[in-house]
């Protein structure tokens, strides 16, 4: 009796092969995984294999947890890596969104209008110089470069609603140049 005992204990806290303990609850964590991102079971398989990335970095130390232990550490880890996939997800909708609404003309100034012939281009050239950086930046890149918010945003490591942001404010510091420069301007309505 003593002997299963001990046996017993051994299997609850001793070591695990990663193939095991794949094999032991990958299709489990897989399920969980599939029900947090709400049956998308191809965004639940990535869960799964990032959390296993996650574990395998660690493996020595994750291995010689208690069996309990270890399962319960992995659940958590699936769960979070789903939820970051959902969150990934969101925020690229959201991103291409906010891509879609800042490409569409309202009312507002279209700078090239407002500048017409080899003078005034050269002009506003110069007034474009003025912006601080950051804003000539993502003014140049919009509409010299003419890239999308999205675009922008992985050349300069930023969120795409910053990109949006900072473009409008150089619009507005470019608008206030342009006036202080004395070249008038008028509101336009974009077809």
């Amino acid at each position: 009796m003593l002997a299963f005992s001990v046996a017993k204990a051994k299997h609850h806290t001793g070591k695990i092969s990663l193939e095991d303990f794949y094999k032991q609850y990958g299709l489990r964590c897989l399920h969980l995984a599939c029900k947090i991102t709400g049956g998308d079971r191809a965004m639940a398989e990535d869960a799964l294999h990032n959390a296993f990335m996650v574990v395998m970095k660690d493996w020595e130390n994750f291995s010689a947890l208690p069996c309990q232990k270890r399962f319960s550490l992995f659940i958590i880890i699936v769960k979070n890596k789903a939820i970051d996939l959902l969150r990934e997800a969101k925020r690229k909708r959201h991103s291409e969104l906010n891509d879609e609404v800042f490409d569409m003309h309202d009312e507002s100034t279209e700078i090239s209008a407002l500048i017409e012939g080899e003078e005034g281009y050269q002009r506003l050239l110069c007034c474009i110089g003025k912006l601080s950086e950051i804003y000539q930046t993502a003014f140049e890149l919009r509409y010299i470069q003419e890239l999308s918010n999205s675009e922008i945003a992985a050349i300069l490591n930023i969120a795409p609603k910053t990109v949006s942001a900072r473009v409008q404010r150089a619009k507005q510091q470019l608008q206030k140049i342009l006036t202080k420069e004395g070249i008038i301007y008028e509101k336009r309505k974009i077809q």
